[in-house]
């Protein structure tokens, strides 16, 4: 895939950092195929739901197993 329009992308990182007292931005970005992408993302879901609630969870999927 070619990304063309790098201002989104731009936009979408500046939109899911966040902000650490100690680190500073905070972007986190992970991969997986089909065998596990499902597993990854329930439990991104589940413990920034726990731990950290008052922060989105973004997830951009590139292929369809990602999607479903």
């Amino acid at each position: 895939m070619i990304i063309k329009n790098w201002e989104n992308i731009k936009r979408v990182v500046e939109n899911s950092k966040i902000v650490h007292p100690k680190y500073g931005n905070v972007v986190v970005f992970t991969n997986g195929n089909e065998w596990y992408i499902d597993t990854i993302i329930k439990n991104l879901y589940l413990s920034m739901k726990i731990f950290n609630p008052e922060y989105n969870l973004l997830i951009l999927s590139s292929d369809l197993a990602g999607l479903e």
